[in-house]
């Protein structure tokens, strides 16, 4: 636990994974800002003392200590392989990464024995919408095509709000800045993850193997006219679901309105059949698709996002793509002119890079 007191009487905040008890004079305070600063200063193996200047000007002593230190890391697991790597000065040392390392291991239990159920509840009548080969094309469909809609159903929204995550199936969502290692935990717990079926992409990519899944079902279902852009959403969840039900995608994140208007159908039947999804992105769900056009349509899709997965902010300050350099190293992008001092300055950051490790005789 991070205890964090300013004073009298306490008073408990939350910041990320730690969890705050704040003093100020006899009278119980919010104040966020003091947990995140002393969430930024925590190392999970140490207990420290720091005095701090709040934003509001109030003053005080900080004693914090993170408990999940004293709880030995999974065998094999995330955290434990992040501290060999530690201790050998592979990597820099960043409480911030250990506590994401932690929640990404017990994700790994929640889901150790966890089975996707596979199966959908009987769809309800609902007026039909119009083929997906009609009029206004395939999201044309999605929205009724290109007539005035009679009095709309509301039976598929409301079977999608009252979905809800069955046991040890929420998954996690840990966004920040660039530079912050998130690829990298990303990386490890896919490796890490004893789970078979699973599958780990950027989310751009995947996001254009669903479109052209889509395209491929319109094309063979345009002799049809029962079968509703809705039903080919649904197609593709399922036979995605029969690949992977652990999606590990990095880089989450929403540009497009092709994307936006159908995130929540597909991942509506995702998680209905059972898919565990874990995440990186640049931003919290709250932002996604932020000012996007007919950004309306996507929000929806937010609350569902959070309630199937556990939303961490890493709260790192270190952007490690710009810290491979030292004080005195040549931290230019663009090494120019072509002169010795340049060629001298490449190969020794191109033999950093290597570690040590050559190879001669190769062609690239």
């Amino acid at each position: 636990m991070l205890r964090v007191r300013l004073g009298g009487a306490a008073y408990g905040a939350s910041c990320g994974a730690y969890s705050c008890l704040i003093r100020h004079g006899a009278k119980p305070l919010r104040h966020a800002r003091a947990a995140r600063l002393a969430a930024r200063l925590v190392a999970p193996t140490h207990r420290l003392d720091v005095s701090v200047q709040s934003e509001v000007g109030l003053t005080g002593l900080i004693q914090f200590r993170n408990s999940s230190s004293s709880s030995s890391p999974m065998p094999g697991g995330c955290l434990e392989t992040y501290l060999q790597m530690k201790a050998k000065g592979e990597i820099q040392e960043d409480p911030r990464q250990e506590v994401c390392m932690k929640m990404l291991d017990d994700l790994a239990k929640q889901i150790e024995n966890y089975s996707p159920k596979m199966t959908r509840a009987p769809k309800a009548a609902a007026p039909s919408s119009p083929p997906s080969g009609g009029g206004g094309g395939f999201f044309g469909g999605l929205f009724g095509g290109t007539k005035a809609p009679s009095a709309p159903s509301k039976t598929p929204d409301a079977a999608q709000s009252s979905l809800k995550p069955v046991a040890g199936q929420i998954g996690l969502y840990l966004w920040g800045g660039t530079g912050t290692g998130k690829t990298f935990m990303m990386n490890m717990f896919y490796d890490k993850i004893k789970v078979q079926n699973k599958k780990r992409i950027h989310f751009h990519e995947w996001m254009i193997d669903v479109h052209s899944r889509l395209h491929q079902k319109q094309k063979g279902s345009s002799a049809k006219t029962d079968s509703t852009a809705d039903d080919l959403v649904e197609q593709v969840a399922a036979d995605m679901m029969r690949e992977a039900w652990l999606l590990c995608f990095d880089e989450f994140q929403v540009t497009h309105i092709s994307d936006a208007i159908i995130m929540k159908r597909i991942f509506s039947v995702l998680f209905e059949l059972g898919a565990v999804v874990v995440a990186t992105s640049n931003r919290p769900p709250k932002d996604l698709y932020l000012n996007g056009l007919n950004r309306p349509l996507f929000l929806p899709f937010i609350p569902m996002l959070e309630a199937f997965c556990k939303v961490h902010d890493i709260g790192a300050e270190v952007d490690y793509r710009m810290s491979s350099s030292r004080d005195d190293d040549d931290d230019r992008v663009y090494l120019t002119p072509n002169g010795p001092d340049e060629k001298r300055s490449l190969e020794a950051k191109f033999a950093k890079i290597c570690n040590g490790y050559e190879r001669s005789n190769v062609q690239v």
